[in-house]
């Protein structure tokens, strides 16, 4: 099996004051400066991560599409009560609500990680 050669180092220009903030948001990971910037340009190849928006107007659509299909099937199937399609709907929603809570978490942690950077770079600006 013939191993793949790895390049030992890629560079490329940055001004000071970009090389600072990279420096700090690799500082803050405690991983090592090429490391990092070895991270983020594999994980920007991944492509954009969805917003917390987006996931919640994904969420809803998937919610919708649940009780749709659930009551077509009890239709077809003439089992169709009141009662049973109240039960779909309230545990659609109940999932909804579960997604939405996590969304709103990992957009709250986002922003946090957001903010302590941006009082890095700030922090660094003032020095």
């Amino acid at each position: 099996m013939r191993r793949e050669h790895l390049t030992r180092h890629i560079g490329f220009r940055v001004v000071e004051r970009t090389y600072g903030v990279i420096r700090d948001l690799a500082d803050a990971t405690n991983l090592p400066l090429n490391d990092w910037c070895r991270a983020r340009l594999v994980d920007s190849l991944k492509g954009p991560a969805a917003t917390a928006t987006e996931l919640a107007v994904l969420s809803e659509t998937h919610a919708t599409q649940e009780v749709l299909v659930k009551l077509l099937h009890s239709w077809y199937q003439m089992m169709s009560s009141p009662q049973s399609m109240q039960r779909m709907i309230d545990e659609a929603h109940k999932q909804k609500s579960q997604h939405a809570e996590q969304l709103l978490e990992a957009s709250y942690q986002r922003m946090l990680r957001h903010a302590w950077h941006a009082r890095k770079k700030e922090q660094a600006d003032l020095a």
